[in-house]
């Protein structure tokens, strides 16, 4: 889970990711996917450095509560 940096809407305080590693000889590949599925809609890449990734995406409105 990481922490979710909220300015607006109803994100919730974390969020689940995917990590997927895949090694050759002298090097290799490490995929991360942010799951933002639940709560909102297609995300669009903002910004990217070595260890930051920054998204936005449309929030989905919130659930009714139960």
């Amino acid at each position: 889970m990481l922490e979710v940096e909220r300015r607006s809407g109803n994100c919730p305080k974390t969020i689940g990711i995917w990590t997927a590693f895949r090694y050759y000889e002298g090097g290799g590949e490490h995929t991360v996917i942010v799951n933002t599925w639940g709560i909102a809609d297609r995300a669009q890449l903002i910004s990217s450095g070595k260890k930051v990734v920054e998204y936005k995406a449309p929030l989905k409105p919130p659930l009714p509560p139960a």
